[in-house]
């Protein structure tokens, strides 16, 4: 119990969702695959690689590791005072026992990256070096699906630190907006009249694109048709054996598996115990920009429970409103666009389910505006369907805990029957430790309009950050609805109308 203001808060500890493998259900996914996987539809994964020749060599020899077993070991350079906790970094049994899988990089689906391909880049131009640099992987990519008769079931692309360096540099479009308010702020003022030129035609002056992001733009391409098959981005510097700037051997095995696995079209593992009947949704918001416009957009991830091969979907233009507590812009959807949007989530689901959803949850990271919650609620109370709007916001409140740890992981205070503080991260008792630096923040869980209780609504959300297959962690801070969704924002923003092709709807060419 503890005092706010003149009556007494309820602390309490939600109990931790399990996960279910092929034959065990467990706190920890990595516990539960011990006895192996919850499906294994593909037991040998084929994967194809690009990147420099000694990369691609390095990343042959680490898949190949993968298939045996890795001791759990402190990397390079750690405290030798401190222990390594082998509850929370495991030793990896192998990809045969955990996912039930053989992985293979056979010759003929490895593309070496000359070194005088990358010669003929601009490296005085960042973005035409990241634009030149996608052409070689989309060319490699292309030529090891023509030369052989099937396709890998994923492909690594690996990407040395200049790669990284100059991908990471022109995809950061937050320095270009403060570099364009510096320009601005030293132009005349002659130029203030023509400020309603921005909404007519305009032809830009500008040669180099805003922004261009490596990881982004390339799983973009191969949303292609013609390639259709998922990537993994893999680092230089994620190679280097237990090297002190990366996780153990041990912890990235257990992560990349667990990505490839799910990418070729395993199902690793699934939350336990949730009904087949509900829809979950995460509603987010990215941004298009270049030296003209910021246009935003809206993105969405569905995940089906007892389905677990998600949906993506790509909203329209949304709209702006001042917020009036921050007196910033805030986007939203509009009356007729959360109309639409919701129509189109139910003929989705009902287009892969062959029925209609019992119940739908729809997660969000900024407040339901009314019009949302009217557009919304007038198509689900057509269908007599069960449904939640839930936002959830990091606060500021915290709990103090006595002891060496901070607050437990799923602690759940509830201020009413629509508002509760939920902690996603936090000290984990099943293993004895805090994975975390820093003190833990909780979300503020509040419930625009539904029928469930903030109780279940905040058991779901801890469930649901553990539904992330790129990663082999106890746990994610997000829950996976809306925390894919800003995944999949980020990509969408590449697509600029010129393509002849969609963006892919599965999760694998997002992760």
């Amino acid at each position: 119990m503890m005092d706010q203001g003149n009556f007494r808060l309820q602390v309490e500890r939600l109990a931790e969702p399990l996960l279910r493998a092929k034959e065990d259900s467990q706190p920890y996914c990595k516990v539960a695959l011990l006895k192996g996987p919850f499906s294994s539809l593909h037991p040998k994964l084929i994967i194809g690689i690009v990147g420099r020749k000694e990369l691609v060599e390095k990343t042959e020899r680490w898949i190949s590791k993968c298939n045996g077993y890795i001791k759990s070991v402190r990397p390079r350079g750690g405290k030798a005072d401190v222990e390594l906790n082998k509850e929370l970094f495991p030793d990896f049994p192998g990809a045969n026992l955990a996912f039930e899988v053989e992985l293979s990089t056979p010759r003929s689906y490895q593309q070496i990256i000359k070194q005088a391909e990358l010669a003929t880049l601009d490296q005085k131009n960042e973005f035409q070096f990241v634009d030149g640099l996608l052409n070689i992987f989309e060319d490699k990519i292309r030529i090891m699906v023509e030369e052989n008769q099937t396709n890998p079931h994923v492909i690594l692309c690996v990407i040395d630190d200049m790669m990284y360096e100059y991908g990471h540099s022109a995809g950061s479009y937050h320095a270009r907006i403060k570099k364009k308010k510096l320009e601005e702020e030293t132009q005349l003022d002659l130029f203030k009249d023509f400020d309603l030129m921005e909404q007519q035609a305009y032809v830009s002056g500008k040669v180099d694109p805003f922004y261009i992001d490596l990881r982004n733009a390339l799983k973009k391409r191969v949303m292609n048709p013609t390639i259709g098959i998922p990537i993994q981005l893999l680092r230089e510097q994620t190679l280097e054996s237990n090297s002190p700037w990366n996780q153990n051997d041990a912890t990235i095995a257990w992560n990349l598996c667990a990505a490839l696995a799910y990418k070729a079209g395993n199902i690793p593992w699934v939350l336990d115990g949730f009904e087949s009947d509900t829809c979950f949704l995460g509603i987010s918001f990215y941004h298009k920009k270049d030296y003209y416009r910021d246009d935003v957009f809206t993105s969405m991830a569905h995940i089906y429970a007892n389905n677990y091969d998600g949906l993506i979907l790509q909203g329209k233009k949304a709209e702006y409103l001042i917020d009036e507590e921050t007196n910033t812009r805030k986007p939203y959807l509009t009356y007729e666009q959360a109309k639409v949007l919701s129509e189109d989530w139910i003929k989705n689901f009902e287009r892969i389910r062959e029925t209609k959803p019992k119940r739908v949850v729809i997660h969000k990271t900024s407040r339901f505006e009314e019009a949302e919650i009217k557009g919304i609620s007038e198509t689900f109370n057509s269908l007599n369907l069960i449904y939640d709007l839930v936002t959830l916001k990091k606060s500021s409140f915290r709990i103090i805990r006595h002891g060496d740890y901070p607050v437990a992981r799923g602690s759940y205070v509830e201020l009413d029957t629509n508002r509760a503080y939920l902690y996603t991260k936090g000290f984990i008792p099943e293993l004895d430790t805090y994975p975390g630096v820093h003190v833990p923040a909780p979300f503020e869980v509040t419930k625009a309009k539904g029928d469930t209780s903030m109780r279940q609504l905040c058991t779901e959300i801890l469930a649901l950050t553990k539904l992330n297959w790129n990663t082999a962690d106890y746990c994610c801070g997000l829950p996976i609805t809306v925390g894919f969704a800003n995944n999949v924002g980020r990509i969408l923003r590449e697509f600029d109308g010129s393509e002849r092709y969609y963006p892919q709807t599965a999760y694998k060419f997002y992760m």
